[in-house]
């Protein structure tokens, strides 16, 4: 199974290459109010509309990947889209195992935690949204 590797905070990540579109830079992103703080905005990129989110918030890391040299992957499957933006893409990767609800090895040994679109929209739907407590 090809899969497109990405690192978050030093541990590699992989998505099946058939959900993701591309893979871009230097682009616009349009900041939405009162959504959770992975959630960058919105990229606006060959006619389609993307929720852009932070992995490194997303995934529990203290500070914001996002810096002017970041790559965005850009995902769809089935109706939806939405943009990524890890530390490091590091591109694609062929895997023999295609258990994805576990790690996977790659050729050269090196262990990828799999993850679906499907399971990052569903750790987005459990956050908060609005501008947090009020105290």
């Amino acid at each position: 199974m090809e899969i497109v590797a990405f690192s978050i905070d030093g541990r590699l990540y992989g998505l099946e290459a058939q959900h993701v579109n591309r893979v871009i830079e230097n682009v616009n992103i349009f900041s939405t109010p009162f959504m959770p703080e992975c959630h960058m905005g919105l990229l606006f990129y060959r006619g389609e509309l993307y929720d852009v989110i932070d992995a490194g918030i997303l995934f529990n890391q203290k500070t914001s990947v996002m810096d002017s040299h970041s790559r965005i992957i850009l995902m769809k499957w089935n109706r939806n889209k939405l943009a990524i933006i890890p530390d490091v893409v590091i591109g694609l990767v062929w895997i023999d195992d295609p258990a994805i609800d576990q790690g996977a090895l790659t050729a050269h040994g090196q262990m990828i935690d799999m993850i679906t679109p499907d399971s990052l929209w569903n750790r987005l739907l459990k956050l908060s949204y609005g501008p947090g407590k009020i105290s």
